[in-house]
């Protein structure tokens, strides 16, 4: 009988991003300022292999009593940049021996994530590079109050993409909404895709669910206590909706894997200078 594995895609709520050690970054410790810099890099393999250990995938992987979790998400990136990741890595794997499950939780709409210096560049438009201003016209951070259908349908083509990929492959694929715009997300008939996770969106999502003592005081994100909550509401979502998906074998050794920085590609014509000027959106390798 195949091992189980879950794959997931997703943006920081998915990654971990908010699982410090409150005993060095204390709650007077803000992100990118210069005192969590200099302690982000004193401490960062520890930081992030916290993170990856405690993230949301890991947790729903084993409450579904899977063998294998195979992590590609990354902080500020679109649905976009997800896939990319995941079909620039996929083929590094054989799976030929694994029964896939794979779960993608949706990120902001309003997010692009083009090629650019040789790589994959997450942005939002809050961010100042040129990049991001060109291609503000197409992904107003307004969207949310506006609701203009640009970017739900740069997330719907994506989504598609991925959910042919994946079951081109035999693969079982369920997806849900990480946190904005749940209730657009939900009015939408075009985004209740076979393999959607239907949930109350003003009690189950990122922002509504989580009271202040289960978030991060440095970033605002899930610490662990909260990404235990959230990983328990998917699962019973799960469970209620696609409960053959749930493994009812003993596993004996799980192990976690976490991929999601975007590959580095040479130049493809020699005399291509790197002139692109971008900026990440707070990517963190």
């Amino acid at each position: 009988m195949k091992k189980k594995l879950l794959i997931t895609l997703g943006c920081s709520y998915l990654r971990g991003e908010g699982c410090y050690d409150e005993s060095i970054f204390h709650a007077s410790i803000k992100i990118n300022t210069p005192e969590y810099i200099r302690l982000f890099d004193e401490h960062k393999e520890d930081i992030l292999n916290r993170w990856h250990e405690n993230s949301l995938a890991v947790r729903l992987a084993k409450k579904l009593n899977y063998d294998k979790s195979i992590n590609f998400a990354m902080g500020g990136s679109s649905s976009e940049g997800q896939l990319k990741t995941f079909i620039e890595k996929i083929d590094d794997y054989d799976l030929d021996d694994w029964d896939v499950t794979v779960f993608w939780y949706l990120s902001e709409p309003t997010r692009r994530s083009p090629y650019g210096d040789y790589s994959i560049q997450n942005l939002q438009v809050d961010y100042e590079s040129e990049l991001a201003k060109a291609l503000e016209p197409y992904c107003k951070w307004n969207t949310i109050k506006k609701f203009d259908d640009t970017g739900f349908l740069e997330q719907l083509f994506y989504l598609k993409c991925g959910k042919h990929i994946f079951e081109s492959k035999g693969w079982n694929f369920i997806y849900c909404h990480s946190a904005l715009l749940n209730q657009r997300h939900h009015e939408m008939n075009e985004f209740r895709l076979d393999g959607i996770l239907f949930y109350d969106w003003k009690k189950t999502n990122v922002w509504s669910t989580l009271h202040k003592s289960n978030r991060s005081p440095v970033c605002g994100h899930p610490k662990e206590s909260g990404y235990e909550i959230l990983s328990n509401d998917i699962f019973q979502l799960i469970k209620e909706q696609k409960p053959h998906l749930i493994n009812k074998n003993q596993v004996i050794n799980f192990e976690w894997e976490w991929n999601g920085t975007p590959k580095d590609f040479e130049p493809l014509f020699n005399n291509v200078e790197r002139t692109l000027n971008t900026k990440k959106s707070r990517q963190i390798n």
